[in-house]
């Protein structure tokens, strides 16, 4: 493994080891008010009533974003999941910086305190 390589993973690690207290953090009513919010897009989806579940969200989110935490909602009902998934997700765009940009571009993404305080918002 590389040098740069090995800064990225490290990089990444720390980058993970910030965000997964924002869980602890985040996990109150807002999550559940969350959880409640996709909750016909989740039911749609268990249903199998796909059309209403692709055109039924009324949010302001991408499309695939209520699809998306439907069907974890279908699957687990549960708010840590959409705060850990925020979290994975987070973590990921640490490492592809670090391999489009290099460790110091990662290094940047994982202390970054606006990422760190967005890093398990249910709503990004």
């Amino acid at each position: 493994m590389r040098s740069t390589e090995r800064w990225i993973w490290a990089a990444t690690a720390l980058a993970l080891l910030l965000r997964l207290p924002r869980v602890v953090s985040r996990w109150d009513e807002v999550a559940l008010a969350y959880a409640a919010y996709w909750e016909p897009t989740a039911r749609s989806l268990r249903e199998l009533e796909l059309a209403d579940a692709l055109t039924g969200w009324t949010g302001l989110h991408p499309p695939l974003y209520g699809l998306f935490l439907g069907a974890l909602e279908a699957l687990l009902p549960s708010p840590l999941i959409f705060l850990l998934s925020s979290v994975f997700f987070s973590t990921l765009a640490v490492y592809a910086v670090g391999r489009l940009g290099g460790a110091l571009a990662a290094l940047v993404l994982a202390t970054s305190p606006i990422q760190l305080s967005y890093a398990a918002e249910p709503n990004n």
